[in-house]
């Protein structure tokens, strides 16, 4: 089974999380992706690799690691491959898909600096999300 990065609606607590739930995802674990930079679209974010990067200002992304029966709801529900495009990239839990966008002119859009959609949304909207459990019964 494929391992799927999400690092927007598709994480715990938000509201596309449920296509998840719905193919029985499993959850494996949390990590953060360097070199890329993630950014607002409205109600959702997107990622794009990161360029021009300073020295010890490495960008990153906070995603949550999923093992997914197939990628066809995600697929579906990111518009691939005419709006989002997909990639391997390298995890500490092994190669996962991420859902991506290049070509996309970024000044157009707010930087989401922390690179954490959800801490992004809270500060925004003032309300609280959950967080996924590790396995210890931890929040993390």
């Amino acid at each position: 089974m494929p391992l799927l990065a999400v690092y927007g609606t598709l994480r715990y607590g938000q509201h596309n999380h449920s296509v998840l739930t719905d193919q029985n995802a499993a959850f494996v674990g949390m990590c953060w992706l360097p070199n890329w930079d993630m950014y607002d679209y409205g109600s959702f974010p997107f990622i794009a690799s990161a360029t021009g990067q300073q020295e010890n200002m490495l960008p990153k992304v906070l995603v949550e690691i999923y093992k997914v029966p197939n990628l066809k709801g995600t697929d579906l529900l990111e518009g691939y491959p005419t709006f989002y495009n997909r990639t391997k990239i390298a995890t500490p839990f092994d190669e996962s898909w991420v859902y991506y966008m290049k070509d996309v002119d970024l000044s157009r859009y707010r930087k989401v600096v922390s690179g954490d959609w959800v801490a992004y949304r809270e500060a925004s909207t003032g309300k609280i999300m959950p967080r996924p459990l590790d396995l210890t019964g931890g929040v993390l």
